[in-house]
């Protein structure tokens, strides 16, 4: 009897805890009953429901302007890489796997897999001289 007049006692510590940051009493109260051990250290670390909210938010604000700035980011490269892999008069397309090659190469640096080297017309040689 005197057991159980102990651990009803013992449970209020964690009720009155959980109280102070806006939980419900009674439950706190038959939780540190039952499990006094495992209640204490868990109303210790709750939070009041308005600094969670709070914290939520704060947190969705944070998760929001950093998928902005990866997407801005990830835009400023592609816009970059486009510009960069624009085919000049020396490059071409792997027939194997699409990557952008010079036009000499005999051999695929991303698929390394034999390419026919595309001739180069000389742009003196190929326009007909004066008639």
């Amino acid at each position: 009897m005197e057991l159980l007049i102990a651990c009803m006692l013992i449970g209020l510590i964690p009720g009155v805890i959980a109280a102070s940051r806006g939980h419900n009493f009674l439950l706190w109260w038959l939780f540190g009953a039952a499990l006094f051990i495992v209640a204490l250290p868990c109303s210790l670390f709750l939070k009041s429901p308005e600094r969670k909210a709070e914290e939520d938010a704060r947190r969705v604000a944070r998760d929001a302007a950093l998928a902005q700035l990866v997407a801005n980011t990830t835009a400023a490269q592609g816009a970059a890489t486009a510009a960069a892999a624009a085919p000049s008069g020396d490059t071409r397309d792997c027939p194997w796997c699409a990557e952008t090659i010079k036009a000499a190469a005999r051999i695929c640096r991303f698929c390394n897999r034999d390419v026919d080297p595309v001739e180069r017309l000389d742009p003196a040689a190929a326009s007909p001289g004066p008639a």
